[in-house]
């Protein structure tokens, strides 16, 4: 219950998971009832009204209707290429933090490797490589894309606390009594991570997300799978903000842009959560605050 009273407690991420799962709602719904066919046409950019809440875009789609069914395979995304990046990140980070000799070394070199290398280009040449290959770029690729350009981070996190964990006295002691070392690291370590690993992934959802609308923006994806990238890729192709069609490309902006406000705000709670200094940082600011009103009183009084 403690543990629970902590997380609710926490304004970051009480908000963030409140924006997120507005969101989510309103995906779920929209994707199960919305106006109309996302792609049936009618009359070609037409601006809001009572008929068309968001107007048409170029080809006569509804654009609401459109954005409903395209925020849920967003999220969907996003999630999945965290997971699976998760995945990654966790039995690198837990491998290469707990080994010794040339495993470390090979995995360590591995992640320096991955960490050099800027997530956005190399995203940008694997997706290019793959149409060039006429490989078809849809969401299982595109998950992919975004798993290799973004473990790396989150495996030198774990590897950093998995290092530190390893040499303290209690884990001595369990290794020195003929304790399997699988049951070391998923018993005895990973249970103390918990917090890091829901960091790590709040991080890599915002990560994926963006970079799954870059490179759908970029035009380097599957375009006929409807998403809030898509709408923003077809939005620039067609020049819908120096025509001003505000209702083409703001919305899906700005739910992206939400989205990774309300992932960032729960990535920055768990992080309060991870690090205890943080909290004692915290009540000793809101104590000296509440000691200088009452000096401030005092004086007044006086």
């Amino acid at each position: 219950m403690s543990g629970l009273r902590i997380f609710w407690n926490n304004k970051y991420i009480f908000s963030g998971t409140l924006i997120v799962s507005a969101i989510t709602l309103l995906g779920v719904i929209g994707f199960f009832y919305h106006p109309y066919n996302p792609m049936a046409s009618f009359a070609s950019n037409l601006p809001p009204s009572r008929l068309h809440i968001l107007g048409t875009n170029f080809f006569g789609n509804d654009i609401w209707s459109q954005y409903l069914v395209g925020i849920l395979p967003t999220i969907e995304i996003g999630l999945a290429g965290a997971l699976l990046g998760m995945v990654v990140a966790l039995f690198v980070g837990l491998l290469s933090g707990y080994a010794r000799g040339l495993k470390n070394e090979i995995l360590t070199f591995f992640i320096n490797v991955f960490l050099l290398i800027p997530g956005l280009p190399l995203a940008i040449v694997i997706s290019s490589d793959l149409q060039a290959s006429h490989a078809n770029l849809g969401n299982l690729a595109l998950i992919l894309v975004i798993t290799i350009t973004g473990w790396a981070t989150g495996a030198r996190t774990i590897r950093s606390q998995v290092l530190s964990l390893s040499s303290r006295d209690y884990i001595t002691f369990i290794k020195h009594t003929g304790e399997s070392h699988l049951n070391i690291i998923f018993r005895e370590i990973l249970p103390s991570l918990l917090s890091y690993v829901g960091y790590i992934f709040t991080n890599l959802v915002v990560f994926s997300i963006i970079l799954e609308t870059s490179l759908l923006f970029l035009g380097l994806g599957n375009e006929t799978i409807i998403s809030l990238g898509s709408i923003l890729y077809y939005a620039n192709s067609y020049s819908a903000i120096l025509l001003g069609e505000w209702w083409w490309f703001i919305p899906p902006g700005l739910t992206i842009a939400f989205l990774g406000v309300g992932f960032g705000l729960i990535s920055l709670g768990l992080d309060v959560i991870a690090n205890p200094s943080l909290r004692v940082f915290k009540k000793a600011k809101g104590s000296q605050k509440k000691n200088s009103n009452k000096i401030l009183k005092a004086g007044e009084e006086m």
